[in-house]
């Protein structure tokens, strides 16, 4: 018998929220793979199944699957002992597109 595993959570902040959001409609500034991603996390956020988001954003459900389990600033800067600030400069510093 085949166990479906259960959907890791996905818990924002406001301010991670409202980038995502800017991000999500904003294509050509921060290109065109960066919104994508954060429209498959803003999707996974509202507590759609990975079958769902890829079916909604025309990518598989791998690709959704990648992305809702990546690590978010705040719990990589809680794992590496350092602020979230910190994680944010240098994604920007090193132009990381998490």
């Amino acid at each position: 018998m085949h166990r479906r595993s259960r959907l890791q959570p996905i818990t924002l902040s406001g301010e991670e929220q409202s980038q995502l959001r800017n991000w999500s409609r904003s294509k050509r500034r921060v290109g065109p793979a960066l919104a994508l991603r954060a429209r498959i996390v803003l999707q996974c956020r509202q507590g759609c199944s990975n079958r769902e988001v890829a079916r909604r954003l025309g990518v598989t459900a791998q690709t959704v699957c990648k992305w809702r389990e990546r690590w978010s600033s705040r719990r990589l800067a809680s794992e590496l002992g350092i602020s979230q600030r910190a994680i944010l400069r240098i994604w920007h510093a090193f132009d990381v597109q998490a």
